[in-house]
């Protein structure tokens, strides 16, 4: 725990984050339907993992904005993304949340139109990571099938459905070579990926490249009055 004493400039509490799921490139995403082929290291079932029923995920949900804290849900395929946004629908209807209600990597590998909307509808931020582009839009084909994985990395249309996506390279994960937030920007604009041109009609302009790791990364931890732009006011971290 942080000292209440502490400067929130440097250190503070932030919020509370859950792995509801493993990830799809490990095989250990939950998804509804199995994933394809057979890995000897494979959940039984060919489904991936749950780390949380829905029924835990709604009560964490509630306790973590219950005390005033961000609650930040891995979410990173369809069955996960359902139970996130099950939970923090929840919270909603409990009453108007206390604090920032996020999902990580969110549809980053698969997500539906129906999970977009929801996402819209409730308001809530979330989290991607576009560079993953670059290292595991072809795993995610191998393992999930070229239409599922389809609907992966859709940028564009989080953007055009009013989401404003934060991204992050996720740095306490494994994936080192995507550390560059550069590369993120790159990725989102071009499409460029480890198997070719992917979905590029969901390509991004540069600058909204630029607000998923400024204004909008800001938004997303409550912060943006202190962060995100170069204005009078704001702490001075800045990159020429």
């Amino acid at each position: 725990a942080v000292s209440k004493d502490a400067d929130p400039a440097w250190s503070k509490t932030g919020g509370i984050k859950a792995w509801i799921d493993g990830e799809p490139d490990a095989r250990t995403g939950a998804v509804y339907e199995p994933y394809l082929g057979h890995f000897p290291t494979d959940i039984p079932g060919g489904k991936g993992i749950l780390n949380f029923t829905q029924e835990e995920a709604d009560a964490l949900a509630l306790r973590v904005d219950n005390a005033g804290l961000m609650c930040l849900f891995h979410c990173s395929a369809d069955h996960s993304t359902d139970i996130g946004l099950n939970a923090y629908e929840n919270v909603l209807k409990s009453g108007n949340p206390k604090n920032i209600l996020r999902i990580e990597h969110f549809g980053v590998f698969m997500l539906s139109d129906e999970e977009l909307k929801r996402a819209a509808d409730m308001g809530i931020k979330v989290s991607v990571q576009p560079a993953w582009l670059t290292t595991l839009a072809n795993s995610n084909t191998e393992n999930l099938g070229v239409e599922r994985a389809a609907t992966g990395f859709k940028f564009r249309s989080m953007i055009d459905a009013g989401l404003e996506p934060a991204a992050g390279t996720d740095v306490t994960g494994i994936y080192l070579v995507t550390l560059n937030p550069f590369l993120h920007m790159y990725a989102a604009v071009t499409r460029n990926s480890d198997m070719g041109i992917f979905q590029p009609e969901q390509a991004i302009s540069v600058t909204e490249a630029l607000k998923m790791w400024t204004v909008w990364a800001a938004k997303s931890m409550g912060e943006f009055a202190v962060k995100g732009s170069i204005e009078p006011g704001k702490y001075a971290d800045m990159t020429v």
